[in-house]
């Protein structure tokens, strides 16, 4: 019935929350510590808010500063030119402006790896360059991701501080 619907859909979305909870929680440990302090866990619903507008505008910004000849796809070449401190200082300033991760706030330590890591995340027809609808369905699929664990990192968060 209806009751056993919502429990798999419930199911379903715990699981995909933790599936995320390891890649949010490395970004919220400022400190890498390994444990979230309570300024750290402020973060989530400073960034549940912003996350529940449109990152369109910050996907164009940033896909435009890595996209050095406007052909719509950041290339293997352009993803290491990105990696200059000019435009690796503008993707960060646009992150932090737009969606401050806290992790990538207090150290310099974005690397070329992190870059092409991620990036490897978002090629999905693997052809070693990220196209324009590529990276904004990333975004949207992140999105979806983080607002749902967000949201039971909210509402599930003081039941877990109660019970251990």
């Amino acid at each position: 019935g209806d009751s056993g619907n919502a429990a798999s859909q419930l199911a379903a979305r715990v699981r995909a929350a933790k599936d995320f909870a390891p890649m949010l929680v490395k970004w919220m440990d400022v400190d890498s510590d390994g444990a979230l302090s309570q300024s750290e866990l402020q973060w989530v619903t400073s960034a549940h808010a912003r996350m529940k507008q449109s990152l369109k505008e910050l996907t164009r910004d940033i896909f435009d500063a890595m996209d050095a000849d406007a052909d719509d796809s950041i290339s293997l070449q352009e993803i290491e030119a990105a990696m200059a401190p000019a435009v690796l200082g503008k993707v960060v300033s646009l992150l932090e402006a737009g969606f401050p991760v806290p992790s990538l706030s207090a150290s310099a330590a974005l690397t070329a790896e992190h870059v092409a890591s991620l990036l490897s995340l978002v090629d999905s027809d693997a052809d070693g360059s990220v196209g324009r609808k590529e990276a904004y369905r990333a975004v949207a699929s992140f999105k979806k991701q983080f607002l749902e664990a967000a949201t039971l990192l909210e509402t599930m968060g003081p039941m877990l501080a109660v019970f251990g």
